[in-house]
């Protein structure tokens, strides 16, 4: 008996063509999953880090002690993809005015929560950034067959990261020294000047008042090398001369490692404020200074 091969016109036998066109079908299946896990890996990872972000948020706010308060993150019970930045000591005694609600996508959800405390929240302590409530959340994406998780880690030095953290690692205190206090001497806003002494004396920077004066107020906000390292200050006031004068000082001690002493060029009584170099020690020498703050 004889077979026949029959080829079509570009000189392909049938087999062949069968052959491309399965090999096609595969390939696109192939392309389709591969595109298909990449998109939802790319989702579930947006969803965590908005989860990260939230408790860096909750972090930054405590440290700074925004609004003289602490900071937290709260995972819903009765909505496993819902989670809330509050303000305040504890999720119970929130102030709920401030509340920041975030809502995950319907098929991403926190899966399990594995926390230190109530096992709920997340609660950053003021100036520190250190949290009791440490441990871990998993985030799982689940659509059809697909499920996907991944793992949110937080130390108790508040450090948060993607992989786990050794119990040996610890993170340096980020101290943002945010000070308050009250000065009853009228200031000469025209003529005086702003003076900063750091290292001892080793560098002094003076700041003309009438140079940095906005809607009324004195702000001052800048970077000076000492020793080749940066430290960063910020200063600026609150009722200037109303009578009185109410100074805020940001000294952050993630760049801040110099002693610093801050006076007013028309007041011969002392300092208005003093910062040891580890940020601990604050004290003033001034008569016209009264009720320092941490805030």
């Amino acid at each position: 008996m004889i077979y026949r091969i029959i080829k079509n016109n570009s000189g392909m036998t049938f087999i062949e063509v069968i052959t491309m066109i399965a090999t096609l079908a595969v390939l696109a299946i192939l392309m389709t999953s591969v595109y298909f896990t990449f998109n939802q890996e790319a989702r579930l990872n947006n969803v965590v880090q908005e989860v990260i972000n939230a408790l860096e948020l909750a972090k930054s706010k405590s440290t700074v002690s925004e609004l003289s308060s602490q900071y937290g993150v709260y995972f819903d019970p009765l909505s496993s993809g819902r989670y809330i930045l509050f303000k305040g000591p504890s999720y119970a005694l929130r102030d709920s005015s401030y509340d920041k609600v975030y809502n995950m996508p319907d098929d991403i959800e926190v899966s399990a929560l594995n926390l230190a405390g109530s096992g709920r929240e997340v609660i950053f302590n003021i100036i520190s950034g250190a949290t009791p409530n440490l441990g871990n959340i998993t985030v799982k994406l689940e659509v059809g067959p697909f499920t996907k998780i991944k793992t949110i880690y937080i130390s108790g030095s508040g450090m948060i990261s993607l992989d786990p953290i050794p119990e040996t690692i610890t993170e340096p205190i980020k101290d943002f020294r945010h000070t308050h206090f009250d000065y009853i001497r009228y200031i000469d806003t025209s003529t005086e000047i702003i003076v900063l002494t750091f290292d001892g004396g080793s560098l002094i920077k003076e700041v003309p008042i009438s140079t940095f004066l906005a809607g009324g107020q004195i702000f001052w906000e800048g970077e000076i090398v000492v020793g080749g390292e940066a430290q960063k200050i910020k200063i600026h006031t609150h009722n200037l001369n109303n009578p009185g004068t109410e100074f805020c000082i940001h000294r952050d001690m993630r760049f801040n490692t110099k002693t610093l002493v801050v006076t007013l060029s028309g007041d011969t009584s002392g300092s208005l404020i003093e910062y040891s170099a580890d940020g601990l020690d604050v004290n003033s020498s001034s008569i016209y200074v009264s009720s320092i703050e941490w805030q």
